[in-house]
């Protein structure tokens, strides 16, 4: 359970912070929520009962009313997407550091001498690799073998044509690390393109399906837009669980919807 109450508002403080709030706000809101976790805890309550039913939404609901003026609200997704990629940056950042110490030391050792490795085994062995990091690109489709597979594409064309085995080291590294960084300019335009501060406007005239009966007697409502869930309203009657309902405009951290007839 402490486990899960850490994580829970360590994700919370990441948002918070993507959506600009100072580093002693966000202090506060966290030593705040990680008191009321422990409490509902304490009397056997699960962490829903704090947070309801979702967390991108309560932590949107609490920075609303402390970001800064005109800056719109972060994308739950779009913050998670380059949170990992800031990680994988620095993890990447500091292999290629290595990388490039040890090809120094290579180039440095093997140049004007013969190969240290048969040529034939080498075209094989790039072969190889760039093949199956190739595959496991297509497999996991997320961009991260993809710049292995360029360098050893590279290097298995430099073994084919005979040339020094450190030549097509360079050619790896080089290859990869080039690569490694058209793929992270690609991925932050994509997230650009979505923009980090996306406008819940972009709502509006979207259909979404109603998570939770939608009630203003009693202050309940939750619906799902694309892959994000939000608070909702409504003008009229209650909504039933399970409605389809098209959002007619945001009101604050809540979007407004009718019923679909």
């Amino acid at each position: 359970m402490t486990g899960e109450r850490t994580e829970l508002v360590e994700k919370c403080r990441r948002y918070w912070h993507e959506a600009g709030i100072s580093r002693d706000a966000v202090d506060s809101m966290a030593t705040e929520l990680e008191s009321h976790l422990q409490e509902a805890s304490a009397d056997g309550r699960d962490p829903r009962s704090v947070i309801g039913d979702s967390l991108p939404a309560f932590a949107a609901d609490w920075a609303a009313e402390l970001r800064p003026p005109g800056r719109g609200m972060p994308s739950w997704t779009v913050m998670e997407r380059q949170l990992a990629l800031r990680s994988s940056s620095r993890v990447l950042a500091w292999v290629s550091g290595a990388a490039a110490v040890v090809l120094g030391v290579v180039i440095v050792l093997t140049w004007g001498k013969e190969s240290v490795m048969d040529n034939e085994i080498l075209r094989w062995v790039w072969t190889g690799v760039a093949l199956l990091m190739g595959l496991g690109e297509i497999i996991t489709a997320g961009f991260f073998l993809l710049p292995f597979a360029v360098g050893a594409g590279l290097a298995a064309a430099a073994a084919w044509f005979n040339m020094h085995d450190s030549v097509q080291w360079v050619l790896f590294f080089a290859g990869t690390g080039v690569a490694m960084l058209f793929v992270h300019r690609f991925m932050r335009g994509q997230d650009q393109e979505e923009g980090l501060i996306i406008g819940p406007g972009r709502y509006v005239g979207m259909r979404a399906l109603v998570l939770e009966k939608i009630d203003m007697s009693s202050n309940t409502g939750l619906v799902r837009v694309e892959a994000e869930e939000w608070r909702a309203v409504t003008d009229g009657g209650p909504i039933a669980e399970g409605a389809l309902v098209e959002v007619t405009e945001v009101r604050g951290t809540r979007l407004a919807v009718s019923e679909i007839e």
